[in-house]
């Protein structure tokens, strides 16, 4: 039988060679610096071809093909892992997935055979960094990931998809779904946090732990810049960068829920992390380098926010807020929503935020007003973290964070009289 090559054949063959070629320059390196691992750099290249080339005939012999091809590829790395004495598993399973991902690309699974070798690839070359990011966990944290886990794939699907309270907006499902997607945001981010912490870096520090609370992130670095003075500039600038994620985490919770809603907002957006930013630079272009190069020095990350009490409390607190918004959108009008924006933002913008895309996903609220009640929830927290630093923080710090918040405040401040203007 003859076959007829194309031309996404030929070039998934060169894609083969390339995976191999990289996964196998990284043993190479690993294999020169540990002595352990077995394969190199041309034994992962022809597991990809000799996969490539099971996967292509699996297309016209069927699937028996392709797993007899996958097993003898896995029997002959254990074998070889057995004679060498290999300490682990890691280089025979980077084997064996070398020769899946030659499979899948001459399956015509391309995409997800380029996903799979790349994640690998770096998967393989952070092991020094990924044990140290291990060490800095504890048996409480890894405790709260799996109560995370089972409360997202588990309960969730459980509970009912019906409209409860008023306007229905206390939906059960709806309301488990919000504290899953912030809640997993926030592990995203004490995670990175805590790879951070282990780097000593005060500004990625400061973005890193932001993604979790924004406000924590100020306190902390308030109280650190007055038993650090002479590293308080760059407390300063944690401060800002942490209040610029806080922007960035506002469009994208509304970008998710209510692309209308991040349209409305995204101009404000973008307005006030330009001015904030752009002070910030104005502020710091003239700082000594040593305050660079002095870096080292990060407050403990913020507590694990996939304790179930967190994740609790979040709902409680996002289910007050939503049907406080809608009551008070009945009896007061869009002003009353406003003033409820401006009180929650005292402590948090996650909940509004997302309790207004869902308005106005459901075209329960005009996005005039789900804007206007955003931007003050933004106003009130920027004021509340400006206050937090000049009552906590050195001078320096105190300065920077005035001039800068207090730019974004007043562009906020502006907006929002704007859209009561429009109201």
């Amino acid at each position: 039988m003859q076959m007829k090559l194309e031309l996404w054949q030929v070039i998934n063959f060169a894609l083969a060679i390339a995976v191999g070629m990289l996964i196998g320059t990284e043993r190479e390196v690993s294999k020169r610096v540990r002595h352990i691992a077995i394969g190199g750099i041309r034994t992962f290249p022809l597991s990809s071809i000799i996969g490539y080339l099971v996967g292509t005939l699996s297309r016209d012999y069927g699937g028996m093909i392709a797993a007899a091809g996958i097993i003898g590829i896995a029997a002959v790395t254990v074998i070889a892992g057995i004679r060498g004495r290999a300490h682990g598993i890691t280089s025979e399973l980077a084997l064996v997935l070398t020769a899946v991902v030659g499979v899948a690309l001459g399956s015509g699974y391309t995409v997800p055979a380029l996903l799979a070798a790349v994640s690998g690839t770096v998967l393989l070359s952070q092991k020094t960094q990924l044990h140290q990011w291990v060490a800095t966990l504890t048996p409480d944290d890894i405790r709260a990931f799996i109560t995370f886990a089972i409360v997202a794939a588990v309960v969730l699907p459980l509970l009912p998809d019906m409209p409860l309270g008023p306007e229905g907006v206390l939906n059960p499902r709806r309301v488990w779904t919000v504290v899953v997607l912030v809640t997993g945001i926030n592990i995203a981010g004490y995670i990175a946090t805590k790879y951070v912490q282990m780097r000593h870096s005060i500004v990625l520090g400061a973005v890193m732990g932001s993604l979790v609370s924004s406000t924590a992130v100020t306190w902390a670095f308030a109280s650190h810049s007055r038993d650090n003075p002479q590293y308080a500039p760059m407390y300063g600038i944690g401060i800002v960068l942490g209040s610029g994620v806080m922007l960035a985490r506002v469009g994208f919770y509304a970008g998710i829920v209510s692309p209308a809603l991040l349209v409305a907002l995204l101009p404000l957006l973008l307005t006030s992390a330009v001015v904030g930013l752009g002070a910030l630079w104005l502020l710091v272009r003239t700082l000594p380098s040593i305050y660079a190069a002095a870096d080292n020095i990060v407050p403990a990350p913020p507590r694990n926010p996939a304790r179930l009490q967190s994740a609790l409390t979040f709902g409680a607190i996002y289910a007050l807020i939503a049907g406080a918004a809608a009551l008070l959108q009945q009896l007061v009008g869009g002003a009353g929503v406003v003033a409820l924006g401006a009180v929650s933002g005292l402590t948090d913008v996650d909940a509004i935020t997302l309790a207004m895309a869902h308005r106005t996903a459901d075209s329960s609220i005009t996005d005039t007003a789900a804007s206007a009640t955003v931007t003050a929830a933004m106003l009130v927290n920027t004021l509340v973290k400006a206050t937090i630093t000049l009552i906590r923080a050195e001078p320096q710090t105190q300065r920077i964070v005035a001039i800068s918040l207090g730019s974004t405040a007043v562009v906020l401040a502006v907006a929002l009289i704007r859209s009561f203007v429009l109201l």
